[in-house]
């Protein structure tokens, strides 16, 4: 089943600030402060003008603040930090006054700057004892209409804390790419030097426009790893300095990227021929070096900055239930192996994902707003369009564009239109269902549509009935899973035992002992048709669930 669609809105992302030091790069979480001290009063003049007002402790109105997020879970101990104004409509606590109250006990603990609330859509009130703690320790709570879309806090927040449109102030900003690609590209274009950047584990990061094979690599694909099967990486990880490593055998200089000396990422810089060779001096190398990480981090703060914006105007679309013209939900799978990549504390890998999914929406010539979901596990994109439209025009318009992608190599689902924001859970559970049918039926596929699944179409519907559920339940509960698996094989070959028994690896009686076992705990004759019917029913049923 899906995960709680509001839990998904509201693991809000945050921006990144950034300065470079000497040849290490230092960085901090969150929306921080970069220039003048902002206080709660400054907060306040941006309320004032929104009806916004001081519940209690106006008289920490001198409380400094140094970062701001919008959450909604519980864990405040996991991320609040000393200065962090928090805004909250305490959706996960609205039915219970006492975490209500324990949350503001943990600002004030943790020395919080303030607390923003919206009362009106989860809770209308706040416990008066955690009023009078709020008062007795000078702890600010503020009210915002809850008709004010956070947005509009969000933004002025921001531009007094030195972060504007997701890009860093100067000197960061001067004459840097927009890209990493960009700047890959601008070495290829001056030098006709190929380049690309990895992650320790050998995946790709960042490659510019061109075709690539060589020993090391030969392709362009998001986090897809290289060739070898031993790589020299190793030697760098203890390293602190950026220092540039000749690898003549493989017709290259590679060079580690590193933060707070730990290796992030491995330059290659490649070459074809002794002229190319001769281009690449230590002066050239360590220019692009330093353009790449800086450019890098510009990017993530862009990447963070806009997700953030993202996903509270959608929050916002589902607190109010607003009306969009035409919505439909994709579902995307990446290789299996993205998914247990090696977490990396410096680069956030979902931040290159969201990029380059973005890129390809972006190309779909009648799509309006795109909204990313996003789960650790789950990726689904809801996109509206200003006119009406169908998934079998999006799935030709989706499978071009991705073709043209650095995530070629994903999966995409594609669900039916609905206009509310009051459906979103149930397109969320339906879009998911499409998925490992598409892959079933279209294996050499990328992208799947709900019109295209034939009978697929009304079992995913009969899928979310709880009767229907019980009575698969009772049909195939008995089984274990070797018998079901058995039971599965033994269908596809239409009831061919000595076919089975081959694509299991097992003899012919232990098949007829299995399937004699299976009619006993399921009741039913493997020689009638009607039963055939069901148990076929049944599996197709268990499998979309």
């Amino acid at each position: 089943m899906w995960y709680n669609a509001m839990q998904c809105l509201n693991e809000i992302a945050f921006v990144i600030i950034v300065k470079f030091v000497g040849n290490t790069l230092s960085y901090i979480t969150k929306i921080h402060k970069g220039g003048d001290c902002m206080l709660i009063r400054d907060v306040m003049d941006i309320m004032e003008p929104l009806q916004g007002y001081f519940l209690c402790g106006h008289e920490g109105n001198e409380r400094e603040v140094t970062c701001v997020e919008v959450m909604e879970v519980p864990n405040l101990e996991d991320w609040v930090e000393k200065g962090t104004l928090v805004l909250t409509t305490f959706y996960s606590v609205k039915a219970s006054p006492i975490s209500q109250l324990q949350l503001i006990k943990i600002l004030i603990e943790k020395n919080a700057a303030g607390l923003i609330v919206k009362l009106g859509r989860f809770i209308s009130e706040l416990p008066k004892e955690a009023i009078e703690l709020a008062q007795k320790f000078q702890f600010p709570i503020i009210i915002l209409p809850s008709n004010i879309p956070y947005i509009q806090v969000l933004s002025p927040i921001y531009k007094k804390l030195n972060v504007t449109n997701g890009k860093l102030m100067e000197p960061f900003s001067t004459n840097l790419p927009e890209t990493v690609e960009q700047l890959l590209n601008e070495l290829y274009e001056n030098y006709g030097i190929v380049s690309y950047v990895e992650n320790p584990e050998g995946k790709l990061l960042a490659i510019g426009h061109y075709a690539i094979n060589d020993t090391w690599r030969n392709n362009n694909l998001l986090f897809s790893r290289h060739l070898q099967q031993d790589t020299f990486y190793d030697e760098f990880l203890y390293q602190e300095e950026v220092f540039i490593a000749d690898k003549e055998n493989l017709n290259r200089f590679v060079a580690p990227l590193f933060y707070k000396g730990h290796l992030y990422g491995v330059f290659h810089f490649t070459y074809r021929s002794k002229k190319q060779r001769d281009i690449l001096t230590f002066d050239l190398m360590s220019e692009y070096i330093k353009k790449f990480q800086l450019t890098l981090l510009n990017e993530l703060l862009a990447l963070q900055n806009d997700l953030l914006y993202n996903r509270v105007e959608l929050k916002e679309l589902y607190e109010h239930q607003y009306e969009l013209n035409h919505i439909i939900l994709l579902h995307i799978e990446g290789p299996e192996e993205i998914y247990t990549m090696k977490h990396n504390f410096f680069i956030d890998y979902s931040l290159f994902v969201f990029k380059h999914l973005r890129l390809v929406l972006q190309s779909l010539p009648a799509s309006k707003n795109i909204y990313f979901l996003q789960h650790p596990e789950q990726t689904c994109i809801l996109l509206s369009f200003q006119n009406a439209t169908t998934d079998s025009v999006i799935q030709k318009q989706l499978e071009a564009a991705l073709m043209d992608s650095y995530i070629r190599h994903y999966v995409m689902a594609i669900g039916t239109p609905f206009k509310t924001m009051t459906e979103l859970e149930s397109q969320l559970d339906h879009v998911i269902k499409i998925m490992p049918i598409g892959r079933k039926l279209y294996p050499n596929e990328r992208v799947f549509s709900y019109n295209r699944l034939g009978i697929y179409k009304f079992l995913i519907s009969l899928s979310n009935h709880e009767q229907v559920l019980q009575y698969v339940d009772k049909i195939l509960g008995p089984l274990d899973k070797v018998l079901l698996h058995t039971l599965e094989v033994y269908l596809s070959q239409n009831g061919n035992a000595s076919k089975t028994a081959k694509l299991l690896y097992v003899n012919r009686r232990t098949v007829t002992l299995r399937l004699k076992k299976i009619q006993e705990l399921c009741q039913v004759d493997l020689q009638d048709s009607e039963s055939i019917f069901i148990l076929n029913f049944c599996l197709k049923i268990k499998d979309i669930h």
